[in-house]
């Protein structure tokens, strides 16, 4: 039928191993002439050349022939592994991360409560210092922020809050990173 001058070795997906297979094996395809070998797709073949190297192919169709005409054979479609050790390592992710509550979710839902635990005063004076710093016309900012100061802990707070974000809407860059602490003083 073909000529079967290569000894292979069968690896089944599970692990086992079928040695000593007789073969032709060509670039894209296996020639196996014992039809009672359980080949499945994704089962690899191992060959041993002569300098010790090992190729490997994965089987892609098994291609089981039985046409009545000629004995029943395999004519394996099969793509030769390149550099598996290449392929298979993973690439490096490095996050850097920085301020209060950072973190990381990779496909998972973060369902953490952020709490920053930092004096009032502190983020009232890091804000009307961010505010003076970035725009001239700062007067009823600063104006809001002495209102909230005073209130915190009151039910007013919320209020004087709303008043705050809305006021500073057109500054959300400069506010934006006070807002989560502010927030948290609604509860208080």
């Amino acid at each position: 039928m073909f000529s079967e001058h290569d000894v292979i070795t069968l690896i089944k997906q599970n692990g086992e191993k079928i040695e000593n297979v007789r073969a032709n094996v060509q670039p894209d395809m296996i020639f196996i002439s014992d039809a009672m070998l359980p080949i499945e797709e994704d089962d690899v073949f191992e060959r041993k050349l002569r300098n010790g190297l090992i190729e490997r192919y994965v089987v892609l169709d098994r291609g089981y022939w039985d046409t009545g005409n000629m004995p029943a054979h395999y004519q394996c479609k099969v793509k030769k592994e390149i550099n598996v050790q290449r392929q298979k390592q993973p690439s490096m992710i490095v996050y850097n991360l920085y301020g209060h509550n950072a973190r990381v979710n990779n496909h998972s839902i973060d369902n953490s409560v952020s709490v920053i635990d930092i004096n009032p005063d502190e983020v009232f004076d890091k804000l009307e210092y961010a505010i003076n710093a970035n725009n001239s016309n700062n007067d009823k900012l600063i104006a809001c922020i002495s209102e909230m100061r005073t209130s915190v802990g009151k039910p007013i707070f919320l209020e004087k809050f709303q008043d705050f974000v809305s006021l500073g809407a057109n500054l959300m860059t400069i506010i934006g990173p006070y807002l989560p602490a502010l927030s948290q003083m609604i509860k208080q």
